[in-house]
């Protein structure tokens, strides 16, 4: 049976989940490092998508700077995530899309 994504808004809770998710990435070079001050200051930038267990496997943050302009960051996938988080899955694309909308409903 395939396991089901959830996206919502990220919590303070998933800080920490957050930060190791994209720092686990920065150490191979391929993201830049964040903190938890930084991810705690920027919580309503954030979904994440999560398991049944409510386990953080992904995360992304819309930082919008004005109506026409805003920057996608910290878009990360976890290395074990199951195949409905993977690039090739419709969550993975949801997430993606999500964090590329204003309009996205958390």
């Amino acid at each position: 049976m395939m396991e089901k994504a959830s996206l919502r808004a990220a919590q303070p809770a998933d800080v920490a989940a957050i930060v190791g998710l994209v720092n686990g990435h920065a150490a191979t070079g391929v993201m830049l490092p964040v903190t938890a001050e930084r991810v705690a200051l920027a919580l309503e930038d954030f979904i994440v998508a999560v398991d049944a267990r409510d386990r953080v496997r992904a995360c992304g943050a819309l930082k919008e700077y004005s109506p026409s302009l805003a920057e996608i960051a910290s878009l990360a996938v976890a290395r074990d995530a199951p195949d409905w988080v993977s690039e090739s899955s419709a969550s993975s694309k949801h997430l993606h899309a999500c964090a590329a909308s204003t309009s996205c409903s958390h």
